[in-house]
């Protein structure tokens, strides 16, 4: 199923912007380096890059090494992979106007 989430914060930058819109896709396989939205008890709806996975868990990293992202200290379970994103709508997108996300 095809899920549209909208980017918050600057840790993915450059790679995404604030209010970009990203379009995911639930996988059965995960890869290292692959950009997923997760679903955390902690942080909610979080955007990040994997660095590392196997058949139950996986852990984050951000794309900004300027700002510091607690999220990315933790290892998660691939239950709580919403979707690996496979298309981004930049924030300044005709497109997203007319959308009204």
């Amino acid at each position: 199923m095809l899920r549209i989430f909208k980017v918050v914060g600057e840790s993915m930058l450059p790679t995404l912007q604030p209010n970009d819109v990203v379009i995911t896709f639930r996988f059965k396989k995960l890869n290292s380096k692959d950009i997923i939205v997760l679903n955390t008890k902690s942080y909610g709806n979080i955007v990040k890059r994997i660095s590392f996975v196997n058949k139950r868990v996986i852990n984050l990293e951000s794309d900004n090494k300027d700002i510091y992202s607690s999220s990315c200290n933790v290892t998660y379970s691939i239950k709580e992979v919403l979707g690996k994103v496979i298309f981004k709508i930049n924030s300044k997108s005709v497109f997203l106007k007319w959308l009204s996300i």
